[in-house]
C-alpha cells in the first residue's frame, strides 16, 4: 500500500493556484490506485477523489465519495469532469457527481470564524436546527483549538437522510473543517467510529 504525508496547503496550491495560508494541515494518503484518498477512510480501493476547488482568499475544498453498485475506476477512469464545474460552487460537487454513493468525506480551508470552538458549536448547532428542525446535534469533545461533533438530519426535507461526523481545527487564521457523511438517517457503530478515525487523521501543521 503506498503512501504519502502530504501538507496539504502544498497540495492545495499545486491543484488550484491559491494565495498561501496562514495554517496548514496535515494528512497521510493512500495512492495505491493511482488517486489520493484520505488516510482513514475504510476500504480505500472504493473511493473515488472527486478533485479539489478553490475560491482564492476564502476557501479550498477536496471532497471523496464511496460510489454503489458499481466499481468506481470502471465507471470514472479518466474522467476529469466528476467535480463541479460551477465556479465558486463548493457545495455542488456531490450534487453533480455522475451516481449514485453511499458515504463522502470532505475537507474545507475557511476563514476562522471569531468566538471559541464551544461558541462556534452552539452557533452551529442552532444554525442547522433552523435549516433541519427534525435534525439533532451532539456534541462528541471540544477544547481550545478542536471541535468534534455528530449532525443528523432527521430526513428533513432540504438534506434528506444523512448523519454525518464533523471535526473542526481552529488555526491562527483558519479553521479546518473534516467531514465523514453517510446518506442513511443513523449511520451504524461501525460507520460511526469509521467516521470519527477518518476525520482525526489530519492534524495541524508546525
Amino acid at each position: 500500500m503506498q503512501k504519502s504525508i502530504v501538507t496539504l496547503a502544498a497540495l492545495m496550491l499545486c491543484a488550484a493556484g491559491s494565495a498561501a495560508s496562514a495554517d496548514s494541515v496535515l494528512m497521510d494518503f493512500d495512492t495505491s490506485s493511482g488517486q489520493p484518498i484520505a488516510s482513514g477512510l475504510p476500504n480505500p480501493e472504493t473511493w473515488v477523489y472527486l478533485g479539489t476547488q478553490t475560491i482564492p482568499g476564502k476557501m479550498q475544498t477536496m471532497m471523496w465519495v464511496k460510489p454503489t453498485g458499481v466499481p468506481p475506476r470502471e465507471v470514472h477512469k479518466d474522467d476529469q469532469t466528476l467535480f463541479s464545474k460551477a465556479i465558486g460552487m463548493l457545495g455542488k460537487a456531490r450534487e453533480n457527481y455522475a451516481g449514485d454513493y453511499s458515504e463522502s468525506y470532505e475537507y474545507q480551508d475557511l476563514r476562522r470564524p471569531k468566538g471559541s470552538p464551544q461558541q462556534f458549536f452552539e452557533a452551529f448547532k442552532q444554525q442547522q436546527l433552523q435549516s433541519c428542525p427534525t435534525g439533532t446535534v451532539t456534541l462528541i469533545s471540544v477544547s481550545a483549538t478542536e471541535l468534534l461533533l455528530q449532525a443528523t438530519s432527521g430526513g428533513c426535507e432540504r438534506f434528506g437522510d444523512q448523519d454525518e461526523i464533523d471535526r473542526f481545527l481552529f488555526g491562527k487564521r483558519d479553521m479546518f473543517h473534516m467531514v465523514y457523511m453517510v446518506k442513511a438517517r443513523a449511520m451504524t457503530t461501525e460507520q460511526r467510529e469509521s467516521g470519527i478515525r477518518a476525520v482525526s487523521t489530519w492534524s495541524m501543521g508546525r
